[in-house]
């Protein structure tokens, strides 16, 4: 099994980085579009909910299948996979007020494993590993990128303490 945890930090309040996420259009604008497909999303991250995805790994198309474990808005949220090539497979994201909650601390903690027949722990270390790290520095510029261009619009308006 490979761990892996990826972190950044972003210009935008937790609630409103964690409402984003909760929206079923972000996980296809985070992804390479030429080749991820979602192919169904239950509309919410609530435990139970699905999503099905399609990835392509050269000239084939996988499907994964998703299932949320865990809802503590707006703090994290997580997956598992219930369906497809891992052996296991599970992702925790964290968000976590940073700069007086004027941004917000994004921790995706990554855990899977493959099968025997996908090269095992040979796999994980050579293929799936690098494949994983690249995807991540992937989604944290895209992710990086639509924080930017919604940062004005995103702030959350607080009554005046008092």
């Amino acid at each position: 099994m490979i761990s892996f945890v990826f972190e950044r930090t972003y210009p935008i309040q937790r609630a409103v980085l964690f409402a984003l996420h909760e929206s079923p259009s972000l996980l296809t604008r985070l992804q390479d579009a030429r080749d991820f497909r979602i192919v169904s999303h239950d509309g919410h991250l609530r435990p139970g909910a699905h999503v099905t995805v399609k990835r392509r790994l050269g000239p084939f198309w996988l499907t994964f299948v998703f299932e949320q474990m865990i809802y503590e808005p707006p703090a994290r949220f997580g997956e598992v996979m219930v369906r497809g090539p891992f052996r296991s497979f599970r992702h925790v994201h964290e968000f976590e007020e940073a700069a007086g909650g004027a941004s917000t601390l994004v921790r995706d903690r990554l855990e899977f494993s493959l099968p025997w027949w996908m090269g095992g722990a040979i796999g994980e270390r050579f293929a799936a590993g690098p494949r994983m790290k690249a995807m991540f520095v992937h989604r944290q510029e895209a992710l990086a990128r639509l924080v930017a261009q919604s940062a004005p619009q995103a702030e959350i308006r607080r009554p005046p303490a008092g």
